[in-house]
């Protein structure tokens, strides 16, 4: 991939989990790191879930590879979180794509 392809600046959130003083759990998401990423817009809809209109976007995102990114990460683009719901390794090690 042409490095002039990941032209979007995202952060990548990550989920942790703290106590509080009467040790409960407390889930706070804090930015793991920011980096370049190529945005692809694979399919909108919508449809009707439990009586109500409910809206989707499914977004693909590509980014240098690494590997701490899991299903308890979400991308932040433009003020709008896209929960990650599935990674792919391209190439070896080269690339990751993201599914939101």
């Amino acid at each position: 991939m042409n490095a002039g392809e990941l032209d979007r600046r995202v952060d990548l959130k990550t989920k942790t989990v703290t106590r509080d003083s009467w040790n409960h759990p407390e889930v706070t998401y804090v930015t793991l790191d920011t980096v370049w990423a190529k945005k692809l817009e694979r399919l909108a809809g919508e449809k009707i879930g439990e009586n109500q209109l409910v809206s989707s976007n499914r977004v693909e995102w590509t980014i240098r590879y690494r590997n701490d990114i899991s299903a308890d990460s979400y991308i932040e683009y433009d003020s709008q979180k896209y929960w990650i719901t599935a990674t792919r390794e391209i190439g070896r090690k080269e690339l990751l794509l993201i599914f939101t």
